[in-house]
């Protein structure tokens, strides 16, 4: 019988770092005249039904937004807000030029064989229009404590699984190569995600809130002095040329 997926907590600090970087992407790279009339496409909807409090999709104002993910469950967790449908985003059931703008937050790093990466990009490239946007995450092939995390997730120790990602250059190239023009790129979350989250929630037990303001301060130092090794994820936004 399959395990019943139900909320998890997620720190309330680290989720709005979280919302608070995706956002920042979301209103600086997507075409928000007409915000909403477009079509938008979400590839994940993982946040929305596991972490509500960490989701930045309800920050978003617009009655043409659908969701996709590949766990009914999460798919009849995230339907009372938002239409989802439960499909592979490497088999999308919509038809050529569907969507203005597409929002894949690490959606992609979750595959056993790293060459669906490259199916589902050409799938995502399918279903956005012509001069559309495309905004994606994943996590960072780069990211100097990688093996750490990986080490975690073979023991069996992480909640999701968590599969085969890019480098910057790779998802670069891949982009392009699914018909995708690279307009601009970015690093986000610079504190180690090994780390972060169990020193974060054993500081908040010790001291609910005392200790908020210099959590706070310590994520921004290390988002000040971050580089394309200390990132946990990397972003790229693209427009359909074909």
């Amino acid at each position: 019988m399959d395990s019943v997926l139900k909320p998890e907590y997620y720190d309330s600090l680290l989720a709005e770092q979280y919302i608070h970087a995706h956002l920042t992407l979301i209103e600086k790279w997507a075409n928000l005249e007409n915000w909403d009339k477009l079509t938008i496409l979400k590839t994940d909807m993982y946040a929305e039904a596991i972490n509500p409090n960490r989701s930045f999709l309800w920050n978003i104002k617009n009655e043409h937004t659908v969701g996709i993910d590949i766990e009914s469950q999460v798919v009849r967790l995230s339907n009372s807000r938002c239409p989802c449908v439960n499909c592979d985003v490497r088999k999308l059931p919509f038809k050529n030029s569907s969507f203005d703008l597409v929002i894949s937050d690490s959606t992609l790093d979750h595959f056993r064989r790293k060459d669906d990466i490259m199916v589902a990009l050409l799938e995502i490239s399918r279903v956005v229009k012509r001069g559309g946007i495309l905004i994606i995450t994943m996590d960072n092939g780069s990211n100097s404590t990688n093996w750490l995390y990986r080490i975690w997730v073979r023991l069996g120790l992480n909640h999701f699984y968590v599969g085969h990602t890019y480098t910057m250059r790779e998802l670069v190239y891949a982009l392009d190569k699914a018909g995708m023009n690279v307009k601009s790129t970015s690093l986000l979350i610079h504190n180690p995600r090994f780390f972060t989250k169990r020193i974060v929630t054993l500081l908040r037990k010790i001291e609910p809130s005392r200790l908020d303001s210099a959590i706070c301060r310590v994520l921004g130092i290390f988002d000040r002095f971050g580089n394309e090794h200390t990132a946990q994820f990397i972003a790229a936004k693209a427009i359909k040329c074909i």
